[in-house]
């Protein structure tokens, strides 16, 4: 965009005649347009074209990767702060949150259990468990052996030697160690001694029997697995009861304390996580692109959407390097829009570039103004022109710029003067202030004079305006 109006030096068409124009007399020429000097205000303004513009327009991008399911919105569509405009399959992320919400509540549970007050019903619970565990530990002490039990082991044992002894004694009767003792005719010698020898190896084997059934019978303990399961019972119940009647240990309650906090934590995480999954309008707007196709996954280069925002309208100007010096931050700024001609659109200038554009044909600098709240009726996308006063001449002697000649030979700005006569004359002024259409006269005219172009001239000499 160019700069619509720069300040007039030496914008003036030469007069095509180079004779004296000091009270020059013209005659009576065909006048084709007049006006009267006036007097009044003078408003010297940079002029340039743009575009309005969003404020802003921001990215928009799921926080985790997964197929769309859900397109809520398209391309123009109007949207509120917090509306849902997209989202990705969430059903694992779904049951995570469940289940994350269920391990709280079972946590709160125990610590609540833990720092509650003991009620008299768990108390007495707690006892009995403490007794319980008391008997099953002294039923395992009982299966000790008594003094009868060892006694009729010894017994045992004195009657196998016993046995020994006579199996012994028959033996060497039948040997005929005693002299009394004779075979008869019919017994076998040798089948006699066999079933002799059998009974003595019978006899100490059972003297071997009741030897180690003493020995065990001596050395048997109680039960220790069912004393070792006892005795842990025992511990716990004792903890039990005293949690209840003394409270909870000042490191249990940190520990039940840590656990409830982490527990907490994991169901904020998989609702953040589920909440990644839902792309939502983080302010009012305008959606200005959409990337988004339902079943695939999101772009992995580009926004999922673009959002842009409507609360403030913006419009970027291209500024001439000669205008740029004259503007300033803050300064007003009055718009016309090519779809609201009649509309007062204003602005102020909230940014002015340190660096040229480089895609400018000529140095300029892009100069952005913020619109003005209005009720108009204002869309992205309006052509406008921007004016930009930077000075103002109050009471000036005001003349339309193509009233305006400037002398080839002289150099000098003149202007036709009509007199009461009807007659014209080029008169000699001097210019001050100017705009694009008006310039200010500070000698050789005077308000309420008339001034006219005539066909001698050559129009393409004019100020314009």
């Amino acid at each position: 965009m160019k700069t619509m109006f720069r300040y007039l030096s030496i914008g003036l068409i030469f007069v095509l005649t180079g004779m004296s124009l000091v009270s020059a007399q013209v005659g009576s020429p065909n006048i084709i347009d007049q006006t009267v000097v006036t007097l009044g205000d003078l408003l010297v303004t940079v002029n340039a074209t743009g575009e309005v513009e969003p404020l802003r327009t921001v990215p928009l991008t799921f926080g985790m990767v997964g197929t769309v399911s859900e397109i809520l919105v398209d391309e123009g569509d109007t949207v509120q702060a917090g509306d849902i405009l997209a989202r990705i399959d969430a059903r694992d992320l779904e049951l995570g949150v469940q289940n994350a919400q269920i391990s709280l509540q079972q946590q709160q549970v125990r610590f609540d259990q833990l720092t509650s007050p003991a009620r008299d019903v768990d108390v007495a619970v707690a006892e009995a468990a403490l007794q319980a565990a008391q008997a099953n530990a002294n039923a395992a002490y009982s299966t000790a052996p008594n003094s009868n039990d060892v006694e009729i082991a010894r017994f045992q044992t004195e009657l196998a030697r016993n046995q020994l002894w006579q199996a012994q004694i028959q033996r060497d009767q039948t040997l005929g160690l005693n002299p009394e003792f004779r075979f008869s005719e019919t017994n076998d010698p040798e089948s006699q001694e066999a079933l002799l020898n059998s009974g003595l190896r019978s006899a100490s084997l059972g003297i071997s029997i009741a030897d180690t059934n003493l020995t065990g019978t001596i050395n048997d303990g109680p039960d220790m697995s069912r004393l070792s399961q006892a005795n842990a019972s025992i511990v716990q119940a004792s903890i039990q009861l005293d949690n209840l009647v003394n409270g909870p240990d000042a490191n249990d309650i940190r520990l039940s304390e840590i656990a409830l906090k982490n527990s907490a934590l994991a169901v904020e995480r998989a609702q953040l996580q589920l909440e990644e999954m839902v792309l939502i309008a983080p302010f009012d707007g305008i959606i200005t692109t959409n990337n988004l196709v339902l079943g695939e996954l999101p772009p992995g280069n580009q926004p999922a959407l673009e959002l842009a925002n409507t609360d403030a309208f913006i419009v970027n100007l291209l500024i001439d390097e000669t205008d740029i010096v004259k503007l300033e931050i803050d300064q007003p700024v009055n718009f016309t829009l090519d779809a609201l001609p009649d509309a007062g659109i204003t602005g102020t200038i909230s940014h002015i570039a340190l660096t040229p554009a480089l895609a400018s044909a000529v140095t300029a600098y892009e100069t952005q103004v913020r619109l003005n709240p209005t009720e108009e009726s204002i869309r992205l996308g309006m052509s406008s022109t921007a004016s930009v006063v930077i000075s103002q001449v109050e009471n000036a002697v005001v003349v339309p710029n193509r009233f305006i000649r400037l002398d080839r030979a002289t150099q000098q700005p003149t202007v036709t003067v009509l007199d009461e006569n009807n007659r014209t004359r080029q008169v000699v002024v001097t210019l001050g202030a100017r705009n694009d259409t008006q310039s200010q006269i500070l000698s050789g005219l005077e308000a309420g004079q008339q001034v006219v172009l005539v066909d001698d001239v050559v129009l393409p000499g004019a100020l314009g305006g």
